[in-house]
């Protein structure tokens, strides 16, 4: 019989080696952790880099168990053998690693351990022949067949143990993780002390690399190397932990903002009552409740007769008041299912539930003529206001958003009749009367005659008061009527296909005088309205590339502004010609912001340069806290993607400064200067100078009170 020597254990290399297998398992399941949370790029990363900081962990946890070993003789190891052990277990943690970071099947998990019981092994295997012993060990090979079966038991606990840990959606806390990282750990030493024993040392056997590795001051450094390398690896884990959280944070706020700006988006500013878009969607969502069976229900379009004569007589303020006040007297007449929206300016739209027949839409009319026809006390003065009522219902005059201009037709024919009175739709009542004809045929004419026109609105650098650009703004004198409002003029010419052709002068004259300026030493940028109907326009590129080459303009003087809703309304088109627009070196501007429904996703990849708030947030912003908080969260999102933010309708200074506090860009309003035409314009950026004086040496351009570097690149 053999005769063999006795084994033991130096206490502090085989505690060391229990921390270091310990801290290398906690160590694996973080990496596993965001190798199932990170995608497909970063979780590769944390595999491979995963994989050298694990496996060096259990290179050193084997390496000092093997220098606890204690044997009557003193032991050293051979250099290159024990560096060699090394690439067994980085290599096997690759696929280890990688299958514990997704949920796979059970034969792909008895693969990983195949690997890890084979990488332990080997590594093993060569530690003890890294002795180099002589006589060579001996193995008992009941001793060993123990330990395998047992190495294969404690890595099968081991897996079940991470994965029951991981299984669930939220993040385990550290003391779960510290439990298995130490259940695990233990499980290690076990199999390494397994295997140890199988091994035998023959009596009078001595260690042939005495003169190599051996020493405890070698396992100290070979403990400090290795909890260095892993320590990098979790100080990295805790950085990633920490970015993470960041990143979610600022997730969580950009979604809030969003929420705000949706709710915003179908709310209006002034009577906080739904708008026209809030009560579409709510018309819409009624419509579709009662599945294929058009429901019983009633649309009325109010509008307030002789609202214009209060307004311009008592002032903007005064009128406000007013609307808020018609708003509360509606919205009192509706029952909790009911809804109250303000459509636009003076008019109102109301949608009542059924089931409703035309004697009960009409009792509906009656009240709201009522309601509003008692006096109102506004900033001391009594006020009497009448209203004209139209009633569009389903299913009998439609059963789909057509409902809302039928009821406006039906308002329209109310106005026509003296006003005060209620009237229901009829067919025929939308078609085009005798006036609307007559100004598209003058309309035409207006185009070919020179009877149109642009007035120019400065934009100001929020800072310095600088110019740092206008929006030019379409205006028709008519010879016989005058100054015809766009409000009446462009829905005729959508109606009779005259848009496409307004669009095209517009671009045309927008060149025309950005060079004229540019000659007079005024280079200034202008912004243009680009309506849906020109997004639709498959040569829009190609006539804004001709317009600005005809004229010599440099592409970055010309700014083209699409409001949200237009951008919104099909998300392919807009894109497409946000796309085209940025490739010629135009500026793009995202008007009315708030007012649309636009999403964080969609907004991020417009290739946009500059977004306007629109004037509904500014009128309280200096009496509402709500619409200032609005306002901020629209400057930090913009600034967010790396946009210029304008504030348009700035009416007061308190309005200003509570801006410029909150960082917008630029700011528009009727506080600096009202729309005016070309030639005033001039004047007002030469200073009273004449053109020839504007051609003067460069070093009267001080005299100036626009900012021409800021308009060239602002």
């Amino acid at each position: 019989m053999l005769e063999t020597m006795q084994k033991g254990l130096s206490p502090a290399p085989a505690l060391l080696a229990l921390a270091v297998a310990v801290y290398s398992c906690f160590l694996m399941v973080e990496v596993v952790r965001r190798v199932r949370a990170a995608d497909h790029e970063i979780a590769l990363g944390w595999v491979l880099g995963g994989a050298v900081c694990v496996g060096t962990g259990f290179w050193a946890e084997h390496f000092l168990g093997l220098l606890a070993l204690e044997l009557p003789v003193p032991l050293g190891f051979e250099t290159q053998l024990i560096l060699l052990t090394w690439v067994p277990l980085v290599l096997a943690m690759v696929p280890v690693l990688a299958l514990l970071g997704r949920r796979i099947a059970l034969r792909w998990r008895i693969v990983g351990g195949v690997f890890a019981a084979g990488a332990f092994i080997a590594t093993h295997g060569m530690g003890i022949s890294a002795l180099s012993m002589h006589p060579a060990v001996q193995w008992d090979a009941a001793a060993l067949a123990a330990a395998l079966g047992y190495g294969a038991a404690a890595l099968a606990l081991s897996s079940w143990a991470l994965r029951r840990l991981l299984a669930g959606e939220r993040t385990p806390g550290w003391p779960a993780r510290l439990g298995v990282a130490l259940l695990c750990g233990l499980l290690l030493r076990g199999f390494h002390h397994a295997l140890i024993a199988a091994a035998e040392f023959p009596m009078l056997s001595v260690s042939l690399t005495l003169d190599q590795l051996s020493g405890d001051a070698l396992a100290m450094l070979v403990a400090a190397t290795t909890l260095v390398l892993c320590g990098v690896t979790q100080m990295a884990t805790v950085l990633e932990h920490r970015l993470r959280s960041q990143q979610d944070r600022l997730a969580q706020a950009l979604r809030q903002v969003h929420s705000e700006l949706e709710s915003t988006g179908f709310r209006d500013a002034l009577t906080r009552l739904p708008n026209r878009l809030g009560f579409e969607r709510r018309l819409q969502e009624r419509l579709q409740r009662e599945g294929g069976e058009p429901p019983s229900l009633a649309v009325a379009m109010v509008n307030l007769d002789g609202f214009k004569v209060v307004n311009d007589s008592l002032g903007a303020a005064a009128g406000d008041a007013l609307l808020r006040e018609c708003a509360a007297r509606l919205h009192a007449l509706v029952r909790h299912d009911d809804v109250v929206a303000r459509a636009a300016g003076d008019e109102f739209l109301m949608l009542c539930s059924g089931p409703l027949d035309a004697h009960s839409a009409e009792l509906v009319a009656r009240r709201a003529g009522e309601a509003l026809s008692r006096p109102f006390i506004v900033e001391g003065h009594e006020v009497t206001l009448s209203c004209s009522v139209g009633l569009a219902l389903s299913p009998e005059h439609g059963s789909d958003l057509s409902l809302i201009a039928a009821a406006n037709a039906a308002m329209q024919a109310a106005k026509r009749a003296g006003g005060a009175t209620h009237s229901f739709y009829e067919p025929g009542m939308g078609e085009d009367d005798t006036d609307s004809i007559d100004l598209q045929r003058d309309l035409r004419q207006a185009i070919a005659q020179g009877q149109l026109m642009l007035h120019y609105q400065p934009k100001r650098h929020a800072r310095t008061g600088a110019v740092r650009g206008v929006e030019a703004l379409l205006r028709w004198k008519h010879p016989l009527r005058g100054m015809v409002s766009p409000a009446e003029f462009i829905p005729v010419a959508e109606r009779f296909g005259l848009i496409g052709t307004l669009g095209n002068w517009v671009i045309e004259e927008a060149c025309r005088q950005i060079r004229e300026w540019a000659d007079h030493g005024l280079p200034l940028c202008v912004a243009i309205n680009l309506s849906v109907h020109q997004l639709r326009q498959s040569d829009l590129e190609m006539r804004i590339r001709t317009a600005l080459a005809r004229h010599g303009v440099d592409p970055r003087m010309l700014v083209c502004e699409i409001t949200e809703s237009v951008a919104m309304e099909n998300t392919t088109v807009s894109l497409r010609v946000f796309e085209q627009l940025a490739a010629i070196g135009v500026g793009v501007s995202i008007d009315d912001f708030g007012t649309g429904y636009s999403s964080l996703s969609y907004l991020r990849r417009l290739p946009a340069t500059e977004l306007k708030i629109d004037r509904s947030f500014i009128q309280d912003l200096d009496k509402s806290r709500d619409a200032r908080a609005i306002v901020e969260a629209v400057v930090r999102l913009s600034h967010a993607l790396d946009l210029k933010v304008v504030a348009e309708g700035v009416e007061t200074p308190g309005q200003q400064e509570i801006l410029q506090e909150l960082g917008c860009d630029e700011l528009q309003g009727f506080l600096f200067a009202r729309p005016m035409p070309a030639a005033d314009m001039l004047r007002l950026a030469l200073g009273g100078r004449g053109p020839q004086q504007a051609a003067a040496p460069r070093s009267a351009a001080s005299a100036l009170v626009f900012d021409l570097s800021g308009a060239l690149h602002g």
